[in-house]
């Protein structure tokens, strides 16, 4: 999916972040696992995500802490 792709393009330093306002983590699980091993973060709007979720919830990817936390702040 799209998503997926996007999560990659972090993971791969082509952009900075992505946010998705309502996306289960079960259609990005893999993209997810790149970013993490590429050193990226993944989080919830205010909390941590549940990696194999079927619910929705939001996802804020990023490749560093200082973006991942000046996008929690203005969501």
């Amino acid at each position: 999916s799209s998503s997926a792709l996007d999560i990659c393009f972090v993971a791969a330093g082509r952009s900075e972040a992505c946010i998705y306002a309502n996306l289960t983590t079960l259609d990005s699980v893999a993209a997810i696992g790149v970013l993490k091993e590429a050193g990226g973060l993944i989080e919830g709007k205010s909390r941590a995500i549940d990696s194999l979720s079927k619910i929705p919830q939001m996802l804020i990817a990023a490749n560093n802490t200082e973006i991942l936390n000046s996008l929690k702040t203005i969501i």
